[in-house]
């Protein structure tokens, strides 16, 4: 049986524009920084210690930061190059935006380190990634017909899954579907995790229909809460929504019947 060998070092693509940058924390401020020299260090690999050198394999002792945030450009200077190669694997260097970067590496990194370095370039395409991932969702919730339509009732859903307002009374039905819409694409709109927790319960649809209506069954009185816990028809079903998730999976036929009544009730209203 074939096995794959651990990698003996990194293998990132070194091009573009880097940026490397301190972190003041004395209470002088930035105008007391009088640099820091980082030294050579223990390969997180093969323990052998790994040294700065120069195209000329002059063995440097390190590097000293001279400035707060520098700009690195490893295709115009060798030398540069050479050094973001040696500063990837440092444990005392924090790495942001910084592609196929060895477990080994990452897990040797040290948590309170004063010193960043990152792909400017890389920052900023995966920026674009996610501009483009929130455009694609706030798409979707932009479709009012067709199959994949989201209408009023997906729309409460996935607010209710939120935790955020679902309903807004003072509106008639077409000018709520809108507010709510509204409100929702502004939300996904707010960040890439917000985006990716809107499509993910779009996709699991079912899970935040269950949501909602609980939330309703709780406005309702459909479920009473006493004593701390759920109770219907005074059968106790949990202290909690997923708790009471898991008592109607385990007894549909309280399920049925509790949704029903609440459904009842909102074709009323």
């Amino acid at each position: 049986m074939e096995t794959k060998s651990k990698p003996k070092w990194h293998e990132v693509n070194i091009a573009g524009r880097w940026r490397l940058t301190y972190n003041v924390r004395n209470n002088l401020g930035p105008e007391a920084f009088g640099g820091y020299h980082l030294p050579n260090y223990e390969s997180p690999f093969d323990h052998t210690t790994v040294r700065l050198r120069n195209v000329n394999f002059t063995n440097l002792g390190g590097y000293l930061i001279d400035s707060i945030v520098k700009d690195l450009a490893p295709d115009k200077d060798p030398n540069i190059k050479l050094l973001l190669n040696w500063m990837i694997a440092h444990p005392e260097v924090k790495l942001k935006g910084i592609p196929d970067v060895p477990a080994e590496i990452l897990e040797n990194k040290k948590d309170n380190s004063q010193i960043t370095l990152e792909c400017r370039d890389y920052l900023e395409i995966s920026h674009l990634d996610e501009e483009d991932y929130i455009d694609k969702v706030i798409g979707n919730l932009s479709q009012d017909k067709g199959v994949h339509a989201v209408g009023y009732d997906i729309l409460r859903y996935v607010l209710a899954q939120l935790d955020l307002p679902y309903s807004i009374p003072r509106f008639e039905k077409d000018v709520e579907k809108k507010a709510l819409r509204s409100n929702l694409k502004r939300y996904a709109r707010q960040s890439m995790e917000n985006a990716r927790l809107v499509n993910s319960i779009l996709n699991n649809i079912d899970i935040a229909k269950s949501k909602f209506e609980f939330k309703e069954m709780t406005r309702l009185h459909v479920l009473e809460f006493s004593n701390g816990l759920y109770k219907y028809n005074n059968v106790a079903l949990g202290d909690n929504y997923d708790t009471v998730e898991v008592f109607f999976t385990n007894h549909p036929e309280v399920r049925t019947s509790s949704v029903g009544k609440l459904y009842k009730l909102l074709e009323s209203k």
